[in-house]
């Protein structure tokens, strides 16, 4: 069966213009990411690392307002075609997936820098802030 959500996927793969037409095996490795989560009013370091069988592993790790601290973990699969990053995670904190997959524009990508935004907006569905003004800019770990 064919869903809404399959044909838009297909949709943005093949008519939107992509922002970012290099190559995608320039995701693969580590990567991090800071920034103030103004959803859940906590400074938020993410690390990332994506492999080239198409997996990868994320940690998450929130300090909020009040100095308390929460680790959110991911791991599940990843692809790229033209300027769009998917992702899916298989598992959420231990869990089963409760998430669908997510897709964002690249904006930038190199050996040392990855800039994305989300391309389509579900914000009941993200854990993080959810406004077509967010911007996630992730560089290599020193």
């Amino acid at each position: 069966m064919i869903s809404f959500k399959n044909i838009s996927i297909v949709y943005i793969l093949l008519f939107v213009q992509p922002a970012y037409a290099g190559e995608c095996s320039e995701v693969l490795g580590k990567w991090v990411g800071k920034r103030f989560d103004n959803r859940l009013e906590s400074s938020r370091v993410l690390e990332s690392h994506y492999h080239d069988d198409g997996t990868f592993q994320s940690k998450a790790h929130y300090i909020g307002a009040d100095g308390t601290e929460m680790d959110h973990h991911e791991s599940g699969t990843w692809d790229c075609s033209h300027s769009i990053f998917i992702i899916t995670p298989e598992i959420v904190d231990g869990a089963s997936n409760q998430y669908e997959t997510t897709l964002y524009d690249i904006l930038e990508l190199n050996s040392a820098y990855f800039k994305l935004k989300p391309a389509i907006m579900n914000c009941e569905e993200m854990l993080d802030e959810c406004s077509e003004n967010v911007i996630f800019e992730n560089v290599r770990p020193d």
